[in-house]
């Protein structure tokens, strides 16, 4: 999300609100559960999540970085709607 102040705080936002909902869980297995969850979810986001601009053509531009797969590169990318 560089350079995506909106959408990082409400990503922080939305992750403080899960932990606070559990705040009281004291379950052990329900509490590997949902750290399960959180690294699942981090693993997508670092996986699947591109950031593209928009070029002075019309075009998004997106870089990867290394270790990010090109295995879905030939799916179409689809722009977030603006909030």
């Amino acid at each position: 999300f560089r350079g995506d102040a909106y959408r990082l705080a409400a990503t922080r936002d939305k992750l403080r609100s899960e932990f606070a909902k559990n705040r009281e869980e004291t379950d052990e297995a329900r509490l590997a559960h949902l750290f399960e969850e959180v690294a699942d979810l981090d693993e997508f986001l670092r996986e699947n999540l591109v950031q593209g601009r928009l070029n002075e053509r019309g075009n998004f531009e997106f870089k990867l970085k290394a270790g990010q797969s090109t295995e879905h590169c030939n799916e179409a990318l689809r722009p977030i709607e603006s909030v």
